[in-house]
């Protein structure tokens, strides 16, 4: 009697019902158990703080600014590196004025911060964080947009685009430009942009802006518009589709694939949501998100793109802050739950990025104090 062995190769894949896998002929014959949370060092790291930014360099992870609690706001911050799980603290000289609210982009060689609430006023400055030479820079006020919160701050790759939000005088829907390289400042003087608004989430897409939902002057909002660039400069604003869209929503999120905004979560009415929607900015068209085994609903959480999966992670539920969360596959339209085991403390208002391999999440606000 002969026996044939037929080799067989084995390959790993985030999804259980991979169809580009199966349509290959492979099946699922294992799981493997997803690693647990890692607490990083504390040793020099920047007191607990609530409100404050995060980037990701490449190499190392930059939390600045927050509120330090009761009030009390900081312009000093700390750089983590996961590899060696160890911190050092960020210069304050020449630092911008502490604050909260703010937003933050990573250039590629450096860090952007600009706006958020100040002691007593929102503020239109920010300042530039050079990593290699770990010295601050003053960011030009010159055409600077109107201090605010609650905008959306993107990079294109050269620039960075400053949009709606709110401040003293109400909903904002104007915004800037700014040019890091020339330390300049450019009105979106374009017409045609859409309702005023904040908390609404915001893409970079290659070639356009991707503005969504929000809170606008009459509730949540299921509008948006995409500002097209064309050689580096904005040219028109086009309304994005509402036909077969998600429900309207505010302090949601957003990622971009590559080739499609993908929008979850966020709140309506008071009420949370567990559902999203996938937008094609090319056909200017919706497809539906599958919620079977979707996370909880949540507001005000973290995403991120794997470039294989949408990553969710905390955020706030009508029972509180939650520290778990789930991955969304856009190929398979499937979700899969996190591991939790060793999860950080159920916290909001924090500092999160995605490195490549990892989430690693610092600071935030629980029940009694900030982690």
């Amino acid at each position: 009697v002969e026996a044939t062995v037929t080799a067989a190769l084995t390959t790993v894949s985030t999804d259980p019902n991979d169809s580009a896998l199966t349509a290959k002929g492979y099946f699922n014959f294992m799981k493997i158990a997803a690693p647990s949370w890692v607490n990083g060092s504390v040793n020099g790291s920047p007191s607990g703080v609530s409100g404050h930014s995060g980037v990701w360099t490449g190499n190392d992870f930059v939390a600045w600014g927050g509120n330090l609690g009761s009030g009390q706001l900081t312009r000093a911050g700390g750089i983590y590196d996961p590899n060696a799980d160890s911190w050092i603290a960020l210069s304050t000289v020449d630092a911008p004025e502490a604050r909260i609210s703010h937003s933050a982009v990573w250039t590629g060689s450096q860090m952007l911060v600009w706006g958020g609430f100040g002691t007593i006023s929102y503020l239109k400055s920010g300042g530039r964080y050079t990593r290699a030479t770990q010295f601050w820079a003053a960011m030009t006020t010159t055409g600077a947009p109107d201090g605010r919160t609650d905008h959306a701050a993107i990079w294109t790759g050269s620039k960075m685009i400053i949009w709606g939000g709110r401040n003293g005088s109400g909903f904002l829907n104007d915004g800037a430009i700014y040019d890091p390289a020339a330390d300049t400042w450019t009105a979106i003087s374009v017409a045609g942009p859409p309702a005023a608004r904040h908390s609404m989430s915001a893409v970079w897409a290659g070639d356009r802006m991707i503005i969504w939902g929000g809170t606008g002057v009459s509730g949540e909002l299921n509008t948006g518009s995409q500002l097209i660039f064309s050689g580096g400069n904005p040219t028109s604003w086009t309304a994005t589709s509402t036909t077969s869209g998600p429900s309207t929503r505010t302090d949601h999120t957003a990622v971009w694939t590559g080739s499609r905004m993908i929008v979850w979560g966020g709140k309506q009415g008071g009420g949370f949501l567990a559902n999203g929607g996938v937008f094609d900015p090319t056909g200017n068209s919706w497809a539906p998100l599958s919620n079977t085994g979707a996370p909880a609903a949540r507001s005000a959480h973290h995403s991120f793109w794997t470039g294989q999966e949408m990553l969710i992670w905390g955020g706030t539920t009508g029972a509180g802050t939650i520290a778990n969360g789930g991955a969304y596959s856009l190929g398979g339209d499937s979700w899969r739950s996190l591991s939790t085991a060793g999860s950080p403390l159920l916290r909001s208002a924090t500092a999160a990025v995605w490195t490549g391999s990892d989430l690693l999440v610092f600071g935030g606000l629980n029940a009694s104090s900030q982690p």
